[in-house]
């Protein structure tokens, strides 16, 4: 595959010839717009989804939930909100990249 460099003031066809050259042609084409919907709404989906495992990990009727008090607690707890920030980062970085 075979990458062609343009350099043109007052363009991005240098930055897209980057792209080719590190992603292939694949990076240039069309469905790019696509795929970086796809990523925002990815993100969206596992924040989403955090949300919904955090909710239903709340205390309710009285009882907490069974890992409370053990040594699980802080890696669960490392868990969601890795998860809540890369929800929060892929659908930011898929808004950016679209618009």
């Amino acid at each position: 595959m075979e990458a062609r460099l343009y350099f043109r003031s007052g363009s991005n066809a240098d930055c897209l010839a980057i792209e080719e050259m590190l992603f292939g042609t694949w990076a240039t084409s069309r469905k790019t717009g696509e795929i970086k919907k796809m990523i925002a709404l990815i993100g969206a989906g596992i924040f989403v989804a955090t949300v919904l495992l955090f909710w239903r990990s709340l205390p309710r009727g009285g009882k907490v939930h069974f890992l409370v008090g053990t040594k699980a607690e802080s890696y669960f707890v490392m868990i969601f909100v890795v998860a809540a920030v890369l929800g929060v980062i892929l659908m930011i970085y898929g808004a950016v990249q679209h618009f």
